[in-house]
């Protein structure tokens, strides 16, 4: 690739990038999409909802406008929190919704679970964890069950492969993810994604590298120039450890492998990482009021993680009751009673970015379960902004 081509290929639409997915077209719109050879960095307090995030906004979204567009797309999933059983879960409750519009499930006659008679779809629910009130598993009904096992086959299968009860991958069913949940370390990472790129393309190697072993390449071409290949790292506090490497010397060279295969492969990276614990602190909260929302400099481990980045974006959950929010951003976030409006609520923040201009801030409303965002919704009440509540 060089100055000519690459303006050749974006003139043909080569370097447009990949939606974000319904509810998120503004975010996606200020960033220009999912774009070729940048590094995204996704930092939040735990359990805010950064996994649902990436998963609508960097797979989910992408892999269906790539089946639409008839598109090659790759991606490489490091999931070192969830395995690939439990992900297929997850996704299969999203297809559900998708495709039959089914957010919840109605129980059959006389059965109740916690006195209701209509409970949550869940993938805990379709794994058989849920029990009525009378200690019995809440089994599906055969309709779903059938749409179910439909969805399976023409969407998560082809999404994140299909898997023998020994955890061997079927290869006649062919998929687009890479789907790896066992830790290696940062070198370990990079190799496979050095034979990865080999696989789909051709590399050019730096003739002065001193050690043939550990890859380091000139120039690649892939075989297909307009293949997206994203790579999910979920998450970076969770690498395996080598070299006698801090946590933080871990991130760091994990960054700089990122950097190298970006600049090289123009590979997209998307790295998943904790925020410390400052966000919470009595000062920070005196000094920000409504405007409280994690920086760049509240990232765990490494600093070198955000200037690597194209793109840090925060997340962050207004309504947790460790920041005794009663507005956010000029919006009402709770009732005179200080209960919550609505705990679906959540904020993503631009916080840097080499392309566009931040800080800029957007407001949602996620469902973890369906894994679903649109914006976020208010009324207009004696002058104030009122967020409403969930329906």
């Amino acid at each position: 690739m060089n100055f000519e081509s690459e303006f050749q290929l974006g003139q043909r639409g080569g370097n447009k990038g990949l939606p974000m997915g319904d509810g998120l077209e503004k975010l996606s719109k200020a960033l220009n999409g999912v774009q070729k050879g940048r590094i995204y960095t996704i930092a939040s307090p735990p359990k805010v909802g950064k996994s649902t995030f990436v998963n609508c906004a960097f797979l989910l979204a992408p892999y269906e406008y790539a089946r639409t567009n008839h598109l090659n797309i790759r991606f490489v999933y490091f999931s070192y929190e969830i395995d690939v059983v439990s992900m297929q879960f997850d996704l299969a409750v999203h297809y559900l919704y998708k495709r039959y519009h089914r957010r919840t499930y109605t129980l059959e006659d006389g059965k109740t679970v916690n006195g209701q008679t209509i409970i949550p779809l869940t993938s805990d629910l379709l794994r058989g964890y849920i029990t009525d009130d009378n200690g019995d598993i809440v089994t599906l009904k055969p309709a779903l069950t059938d749409a179910l096992f439909e969805i399976m086959d023409k969407d998560v299968y082809p999404l994140l492969g299909k898997y023998d009860e020994n955890g061997i991958q079927d290869p006649s069913v062919k998929c687009c993810t890479n789907f790896i949940s066992n830790k290696q370390n940062p070198t370990g990472m990079y190799k496979y994604l050095c034979s990865l790129a080999l696989s789909r393309g051709t590399a050019i190697a730096d003739p002065t590298n001193p050690n043939p072993a550990f890859p380091k390449w000139l120039s690649y071409k892939p075989n297909d120039e307009n293949e997206h290949v994203i790579v999910i790292t979920d998450h970076c506090r969770l690498l395996m450890g080598e070299d006698n490497l801090t946590l933080k010397g871990l991130v760091d060279r994990w960054s700089q492998y990122c950097t190298t295969l970006r600049n090289v492969c123009n590979y997209t990276f998307v790295n998943i990482i904790h925020t410390n614990r400052a966000l919470a602190s009595i000062e920070r909260q005196k000094y920000a009021k409504d405007l409280l929302y994690p920086g760049p400099e509240d990232i765990k481990e490494s600093g070198n993680l955000s200037e690597d980045s194209n793109y840090v974006m925060t997340m962050f959950a207004p309504t947790d009751d460790r920041y005794n929010l009663n507005e956010f951003f000029g919006l009402t976030i709770r009732t005179s009673a200080g209960s919550p409006i609505n705990d679906n609520l959540r904020s993503i923040h631009l916080v840097e970015s080499r392309h566009c201009k931040y800080p800029q801030h957007f407001l949602f409303e996620m469902d973890g379960a369906l894994k679903t965002f649109e914006n976020a919704r208010w009324i207009e009440s004696n002058g104030k902004r009122i967020v409403k509540q969930v329906e």
